[in-house]
């Protein structure tokens, strides 16, 4: 697990301000989906996924491994195309057969995946249709 050393005053968005020493724990990736293309699971915790194509993509995802428990995948778009994200074994939240997330024609549509038991959950969405 990758670690991050720093120290020295801080001062947070909600208002704390102090010395910090310490290290901050996690291994977080980030990746940009600039066309049509894949999801990568993430090797570390969590994943930020930023799509850019200028047109409507077609990304796929594959199924979790048992191994990827609890990671998490946020997806955002930075353009207002509707997106197609499938998982073509078994859907998303368990459905039993191939699923879509589909982003709405926004920019601020997000998406949180979460891995349990070799599916995709949807945690948490806003502007996207789950099908």
């Amino acid at each position: 697990m990758a670690t991050t050393h720093f120290s020295g005053p801080v001062e947070s968005a909600q208002g704390f301000i102090g010395n910090l020493v310490g290290t901050v724990l996690g291994n977080n990736s980030f990746q940009t989906i600039s066309g049509d293309g894949a999801i990568t699971i993430p090797t570390g915790d969590h994943a930020f996924v930023l799509l850019t194509k200028g047109s409507a993509a077609a990304i796929t995802i594959a199924a979790p491994a048992l191994a990827d428990n609890g990671k998490v995948i946020n997806v955002k778009s930075n353009t207002a195309f509707a997106h197609v994200i499938t998982s073509s074994v078994d859907g998303f939240n368990a459905k039993g057969s191939s699923g879509t997330a589909t982003a709405a024609t926004a920019f601020t549509g997000e998406l949180m995946l979460v891995a349990d038991t070799g599916h995709w959950y949807t945690f948490s969405q806003n502007l996207w249709t789950i099908a």
